[in-house]
C-alpha cells in the first residue's frame, strides 16, 4: 500500500514534537504513541539526529501516475453525489456539493486537491 504521508519540515524542539500526530523518523512514518513513550534522552538524541514532520498527501499526489479520468469514473462514477444526473447514489466524493459549485468536474478537481484519507 502506498504511504499517505511525505517528509515535511524538520522538527527542532520538544514543544514542536509534542504537537505532531505523525512524524518521519528513520525514513518511516510513526504515530505519536510511538515517540511519546521515548525517554527524554532518546528524544533529544533523535531530535539532534533529525526528525521530520509527516505531511499528508493530497489525492492527486496519492494517485499520481494513474489516469485521473479513469479514476474519476471507476471510483466516483460520472457525477458527484448530489448531482441529479447521478444514477448511482454510492458515490464517495463526500465533501463537495455540485449544487454549490460549478460542476461535477470542479467537485472532482477539489477532491484531487484535498488531503487523502
Amino acid at each position: 500500500m502506498k504511504p499517505k504521508f511525505k517528509p515535511g519540515d524538520p522538527i527542532t524542539s520538544l514543544d514542536e514534537l509534542a504537537t505532531q500526530d505523525f512524524i518521519y523518523c528513520h525514513c518511516k512514518v510513526y504515530h505519536k504513541g510511538w515517540f511519546q513513550s521515548w525517554p527524554l534522552r532518546a528524544t533529544i538524541f533523535e531530535l539532534q539526529r533529525g526528525i521530520r514532520k509527516a505531511v499528508r498527501l493530497t489525492n492527486r499526489e496519492y494517485y499520481e501516475g494513474r489516469d485521473l479520468r479513469r479514476l474519476q469514473f471507476q471510483q466516483y462514477g460520472n457525477y458527484c453525489d448530489c448531482c441529479p444526473r447521478n444514477s448511482n447514489s454510492d458515490l464517495k466524493i463526500d465533501a463537495y456539493d455540485c449544487w454549490d459549485i460549478a460542476s461535477c468536474d470542479e467537485a472532482f478537481k477539489n477532491w484531487l486537491e484535498s488531503k487523502v484519507k
